[in-house]
């Protein structure tokens, strides 16, 4: 036979709505409703039901919590029927973190970071969640050996009040100390020493050990990033041991393509993003077509020198021919950038470099319409400069952007002559946080 499950007597819990969702998300009757079953089968997952949703209460505070189970004939199907009595929600009456005093004054402050405290109600995810925003807070204030013990409830079902305790180890403060690579790297220690964002001998914070993770695994030529601290020096020194394991480094692009204005087109690239390790991408370009024929290369080395600072360097060579004009170009240009990026938003970033373009072009080129060939030379240093105040770099709902670019330029055709070019982008974010 085929049954349905209803839930009663919750109405007095809080967050009815979340329990009944953990509920339905574990329960053995929601999982294998759509089978048929027996009598015997239903009964005992209507059990094994009963004792869930008596835990999920419990994890709420509701120690004295019972629930009864009880099926009922509905037509040809049963109506299987949870009926709970939750009793009163315990609150902590105490939370003690004994051993958290020997962090010294920073004791106080960590102390809030735990959120349980006394008169909550006693709830276990709560619990669990100030233990892990404890052990965060005391990473980042250097106590890289800390550890939490078991945690101790005692339930007193006469005053309907739990005792917490929970102790605590903060260890010595710490310190960065070395860094090994082990495993298959793609690059070198040294340039995993430049990709951190700490140095021997700062601070040790555990934010910047899952900041180096990230990071190495943004490089796109890391799969998997491992990394272990391993206390040296009593504890007060912590060495870092990063095992890495590479990633495919080649990219092979293709397009194939026909439009009216243009005619037959083919564009092919190929990349090895650790050509010139560390980090050094050669690309190689090219562009066979009817009206337009391309090959260039670049240089991108990635981390250049310091942490998401680039060097680009690219050379192209072209020749267009369309109604209008034709064009043989060649266009050589250099930069170094610093970049922002969702690991890392940056409030200044900036650009410079310098740029040389060449081109012989036939189109027209005076008012009287003539076709005529002449040539031309270019040569600038751009220079970009930006300051990010915003929130999110992807999201942001508060805050502004402004952003420069100033291109100082030499023309050689017809003698020489120099100007520069100029803009200026401003954005503010105004957006409604939900």
């Amino acid at each position: 036979m085929r049954y349905t499950v209803e839930v009663q007597g919750l109405a007095a819990v809080g967050n009815a709505e979340e329990l009944l969702g953990d509920f339905r998300a574990q329960s053995a009757l929601q999982a294998e409703r759509k089978d048929p079953a027996n009598a015997a089968q239903i009964g005992r997952r209507a059990s094994a039901d009963a004792d869930l949703l008596t835990q999920l209460l419990r994890a709420q505070g509701y120690y004295d919590a019972a629930v009864e189970a009880r099926t009922q004939q509905a037509g040809s199907a049963l109506n299987v029927v949870l009926t709970a009595d939750p009793g009163p929600q315990y609150r902590f009456a105490a939370v003690e973190l004994p051993g958290l005093d020997a962090a010294g004054p920073e004791a106080a402050r960590l102390r809030d970071r735990f959120a349980v405290k006394a008169g909550d109600p006693a709830i276990a995810s709560d619990v669990i969640a100030g233990g892990v925003a404890l052990t965060t807070a005391l990473g980042e204030q250097g106590y890289a050996s800390a550890r939490l013990g078991e945690q101790d409830i005692e339930v007193n079902h006469q005053t309907h009040l739990a005792t917490l305790t929970l102790p605590v180890t903060p260890g010595p403060v710490a310190r960065f100390g070395a860094i090994r690579v082990s495993g298959r790297p793609p690059f070198s220690t040294r340039h995993v020493g430049l990709i951190a964002r700490f140095k021997a001998g700062d601070p040790f914070q555990r934010s910047k050990v899952d900041d180096l993770r990230r990071a190495l695994i943004a490089t796109t030529l890391v799969a998997n990033a491992d990394i272990q601290v391993v206390p040296v020096a009593g504890g007060r020194k912590v060495d870092l041991n990063v095992r890495l394991e590479p990633a495919p480094s080649h990219t092979v692009a293709g397009e194939l393509g026909y439009g009216t204005g243009q005619g037959a087109r083919i564009e092919a690239s190929w990349t090895d993003r650790n050509f010139f390790n560390p980090e050094g991408a050669l690309t190689l370009r090219g562009i066979a077509g009817t009206n337009e024929q391309l090959l260039g290369v670049q240089v991108r080395r990635s981390n250049f020198m310091m942490r998401d600072q680039t060097l680009n360097l690219q050379f192209s060579a072209s020749h267009q021919k369309f109604a209008a004009y034709t064009a043989k170009t060649i266009d050589l240009a250099g930069y170094i950038e610093r970049q922002s990026n969702f690991i890392w938003q940056k409030k200044w970033t900036w650009s410079y470099g310098g740029e040389w373009l060449g081109t012989i072009e036939r189109g027209v080129f005076s008012s009287a319409g003539l076709k005529s060939t002449q040539k031309f030379t270019i040569g600038a240093i751009p220079l970009a400069l930006g300051y990010d105040g915003s929130d999110s770099l992807l999201d942001p709902t508060r805050g502004f952007r402004l952003s420069g670019r100033l291109s100082p330029e030499i023309s050689f055709h017809g003698g020489h002559f120099s100007y520069g070019r100029a803009q200026v982008d401003a954005t503010i974010a105004a957006g409604a946080e939900n």
